[in-house]
């Protein structure tokens, strides 16, 4: 092969590597597939409370301004739980 071939080759293979590109770009779907539902996350909606039933007992979690509160029925008193690893 000939440099004027290699040159040919080499350029044709960028070519199609920069068609690859913006096929990924283009095609890029608005839901991203990594989540388990994805399209909560489109909608980004807003969980204030969470309710947990394991073992006969139940768990509630609700979101307060101050941070996440932990109520066990049932026992009317709440109390904090770890904020560090609070998303927002």
């Amino acid at each position: 092969m000939n440099f004027r071939t290699t040159t040919l080759l080499f350029g044709i293979l960028l070519a199609v590597l920069w068609v690859f590109g913006l096929m990924l770009a283009w095609k890029k779907s608005s839901l991203d597939e990594g989540y388990i539902l994805p399209r909560m996350v489109k909608d980004n909606p807003t969980i204030n409370y969470v309710e947990i039933a394991k073992g006969g007992k139940r768990y509630i979690f609700t979101k307060t301004p101050a941070g996440w509160r932990l109520k066990v029925p049932p026992h009317e008193q709440e109390v904090r739980v770890d904020d560090r690893r609070s998303t927002t």
